[in-house]
């Protein structure tokens, strides 16, 4: 005996609003988690959801749309450069302390006493002007590309944050079965 699937049209439509997709960029790396009941638990859960839980569900989807964007808000900033006070406090290092012998922006040596110089934190040198122009666009180095900005520190951070709360989201799913 063959048996037949039956179709239950009271069941709601299959949409990605019942997913939740959280993307981030971490170390130059995109990472994307997709959370999605299996579709058995989907109906259950659509019919079964007291109205309170269904309002945290839209407010924790709400919230991580809010993180994703404040996320791309602040990637946007660290590539527009950094901010004066950031600037400032670069290292002036003398003449005779820097390891190199010539500004990698600008290819000309470090021959001038009078010459401000600045420091990176990775320890490679530069003219002021050039390194100041070069940080008011980009917020690394410009021989090893090191990060100038904690940026990597804050989406860290901030994944470590969606990370606690997709788990809180996934145990309120597995306690409404």
């Amino acid at each position: 005996m063959e048996r037949t699937r039956r179709v239950d049209s009271n069941r709601p439509p299959l949409r990605d609003a019942n997913r939740i997709r959280v993307e981030t960029m971490m170390r130059g790396r995109r990472y994307t988690l997709l959370h999605s009941p299996p579709e058995a638990q989907r109906y259950t859960r659509y019919h079964q959801l007291p109205h309170r839980e269904m309002r945290q569900r839209r407010w924790l989807r709400d919230y991580l749309a809010s993180v994703s964007e404040e996320m791309d808000r602040r990637r946007l900033q660290a590539r527009a450069g950094i901010d004066d006070h950031r600037l400032e406090s670069l290292h002036r290092p003398r003449l005779g302390e820097t390891r190199e012998e010539a500004c990698a922006v600008c290819l000309q040596d470090f021959g001038e006493k009078d010459e401000e110089l600045r420091m990176m934190p990775c320890s490679h040198s530069f003219h002021q002007r050039c390194i100041f122009g070069w940080l008011a666009i980009r917020d690394n180095c410009p021989v090893c590309r090191s990060a100038m900005s904690s940026y990597n520190d804050v989406l860290e951070e901030l994944h470590a944050e969606l990370e606690q709360w997709i788990q809180v989201l996934q145990l309120r799913f597995n306690n409404a079965n």
